[in-house]
């Protein structure tokens, strides 16, 4: 049986571990052979090694996350515990921050989400004016 501490101090305990704890919960239900003790900002994992690595690289894209976007639902949550470690990088978690256009409330941020809103960006980077033809819709 193995024991790892592994700290959260860059990100708000509360946006990991949830109201009431509910994110916890999600994270003891993936991994229900870990012990999984939450104490401050630091997270206490008991269990077999491979078990320990699995979670700890759960935690780690979940905390790249949070430190990038600022929150995380319950519902990317629980994906990025059950999805495939090559998949969830690719589409949870942005490895490049220069992606980010602007800050907007509360720390939220806008970027180009599809395709062609990021050659919209790209365009706009390589010259002065941009006309982009098409429907405007609300």
């Amino acid at each position: 049986m193995t024991e790892t501490i592994i700290n959260l101090e860059t990100v708000n305990p509360i946006e990991f571990f949830g109201v009431n704890n509910g994110k916890l919960d999600l994270l003891k239900k993936k991994f229900p052979l870990l012990k999984i003790l939450s104490r401050g900002s630091q997270i206490k994992l008991s269990g077999a090694p491979e078990q320990i690595e699995s979670a700890k690289e759960k935690i780690g894209l979940i905390v790249q996350y949070l430190e990038r976007n600022g929150h995380l639902s319950e519902n990317y949550f629980e994906q990025i515990l059950g999805g495939d470690d090559a998949e969830t990088i690719d589409n949870f978690v942005d490895r490049n921050p220069n992606d980010i256009l602007v800050f907007g409330p509360n720390g939220k941020t806008v970027r180009a989400r599809t395709q062609n809103q990021k050659k919209m960006v790209a365009a706009a980077d390589r010259n002065d004016v941009v006309f982009a033809i098409g429907p405007a819709g609300t």
